[in-house]
């Protein structure tokens, strides 16, 4: 139950991220190609492995709860992607607009 509130807070603030920054549909597009590049690196560095930061007991089996613990990898590598994507579009437009 708390791995699934956990996902859908990051999943909500993902959304709220994406959804305050897109002006138009080309922006999704800009996003969604940050969040591709964005992925083999927070795959590799940050959330390759989520049982290192989250509790044993979040988990249906525990720490033995593999398919948790790849569901919980694979979204929050995605989700974290996105969210990172949409704060690197909207710093790299308010650096644009300051600089003209």
């Amino acid at each position: 139950m708390e791995l699934a509130l956990a996902g859908g807070l990051l999943a909500a603030l993902a959304g709220f991220a994406v959804w305050s920054v897109v002006q138009r549909f080309w922006h999704l597009v800009v996003i969604t190609a940050l969040a591709l590049a964005l992925m083999p690196l927070l795959a590799s560095m940050v959330t390759s492995d989520v049982s290192r930061y989250l509790p044993g007991w979040w988990f249906r089996d525990g720490i033995r709860g593999k398919d948790d613990i790849i569901l919980a990898s694979v979204a929050a590598t995605l989700l974290l992607a996105v969210l990172f994507a949409a704060f690197l579009f909207a710093t790299g437009r308010a650096v644009l607009r300051l600089m003209r």
